[in-house]
């Protein structure tokens, strides 16, 4: 074995596509594979392993901001296109291109790194924790009736492919301030999020388009597919929400009961944030089947510049001890004032209230997971016997974190 390590080039691309095609276990698209090589790939953020001059393992960031607890948005390193090919598994090329990446994004002061992952317990070595959950929604629609009747006070209207992005990207911008997990979209991404299937614009999307329009102008969107489906002449069409974003509760209510009943569908399909309050609008909850899952996983590549930058529940200080062997320059004790205006984080040399390794902090960063969870599974120390339950306060969000976009 000869292993080269280098950035890639847009000469590398069809074997680029086809690494992440056979890794992923997907058929060949080399529409869609087009569009993501001139539009969004960034090949100076990409690192990649060749063995005798054959592609064999790659890895690329996409340059992303995230929305944290109090309404900020920071800098993100978006780990993508990664993959090994199964012929070179076990030789530390996925650690080789790992670390690469690590100190790039370190480099360029971006505290966090996101990932979604194939395999779960891959990325735990490399300091990423699973930082909150997601529900897979079905929804009976000829049973989803409100418990009480919402008075909207707005209009849905439809609107067309071509004015979909400009309409939408303000309220999406306005949306990552009041949810966290949520990242930024450029122009490419926002074009394949509005498509069916990224299919790279050589036919037109399968999509359909809708604003709530209320007392102060646009206040919510959603975009939806239909699948085709008849049962014994009878219409058992499928509706799915790829997107629903809501400024207020009456477009919420709104744009919700739009869908459900759309003519000749009888189920409603989304993948939505857990604590959603759509189930409580309805009459009988039974009407809706949830299946609970992982999203995101996090990283925090700078601990003080990351646990700074956010708002927390309550007003607090104590010492975190982070153990982190991948990234060095995070492994100590941070002194963490915070409260709901804000945080101030350095090192300290004070006993810890509490120890965990990175993975796990990367896990609570968000406020969508319990840190009396983890401690029980042996995941955090407590020092100070009251260490956990403070911190659990502290960082809980109550708006639960919404990784609203896979990239």
């Amino acid at each position: 074995m000869n292993l080269e390590y280098r950035k890639l080039t847009i000469d590398d691309f069809d074997a680029v596509a086809a690494l992440d095609e056979m890794v992923e276990g997907e058929l060949p698209n080399p529409a869609r594979a087009a569009y993501w090589r001139d539009n969004a790939f960034e090949f100076d953020r990409s690192m990649a392993a060749f063995d005798d001059g054959q592609l064999v393992g790659q890895s690329m960031t996409y340059s992303l901001g995230m929305s944290v607890p109090g309404g900020s948005v920071l800098p993100c390193g978006g780990v993508s296109w990664i993959g090994v090919l199964p012929t070179h598994r076990r030789r530390g090329i996925m650690t080789a291109m790992m670390r690469w990446q690590m100190d790039d994004i370190h480099e360029r002061d971006e505290p966090l790194a996101a990932l979604y992952t194939s395999q779960a317990p891959i990325y735990g070595r490399f300091g990423y924790g699973m930082s909150h959950f997601r529900e897979k929604w079905e929804i009976d629609a000829d049973n989803s009736a409100f418990e009480s009747e919402v008075e909207s006070g707005g209009q849905i209207k439809f609107v067309e492919y071509e004015d979909a992005k400009a309409l939408f990207r303000p309220i999406h911008e306005r949306a990552m301030h009041l949810f966290p997990g949520m990242v930024t979209r450029s122009d490419a991404f926002w074009t394949a999020r509005l498509y069916d299937d990224e299919t790279g614009l050589d036919k037109p999307p399968k999509m359909f388009y809708v604003a709530y329009d209320g007392d102060e102008g646009i206040e919510g969107f959603a975009a939806y597919s239909i699948d085709d489906n008849w049962v014994d002449a009878l219409p058992r069409q499928v509706l799915t929400v790829k997107e629903l974003i809501a400024l207020s509760d009456r477009a919420y209510a709104g744009l919700w009961r739009f869908c459900l009943d759309v003519d000749l569908v009888s189920t409603v399909k989304a993948t939505r944030p857990p604590d959603e309050p759509l189930v409580w609008l309805l009459a009988d909850k039974r009407a809706m089947k949830r299946e609970v899952g992982d999203s995101m996983y996090l990283r925090l590549v700078d601990v003080p510049g990351a646990l700074s930058a956010r708002k927390y529940d309550t007003e607090d200080s104590m010492v975190i001890e982070v153990v982190d062997e991948f990234c060095p320059w995070n492994n100590g004790r941070f002194l963490l004032d915070a409260g709901p205006e804000g945080a101030a984080c350095s090192p300290t040399s004070e006993g810890p209230d509490v120890t965990m390794a990175a993975r796990e902090l990367g896990s609570l960063y968000l406020g969508g997971v319990s840190a009396r969870s983890m401690q029980r599974a042996g995941r955090i120390e407590d020092h100070t016997g009251d260490g956990v339950a403070r911190l659990d306060r502290m960082f809980r969000s109550t708006v639960a974190p919404w990784a609203h976009m896979y990239w």
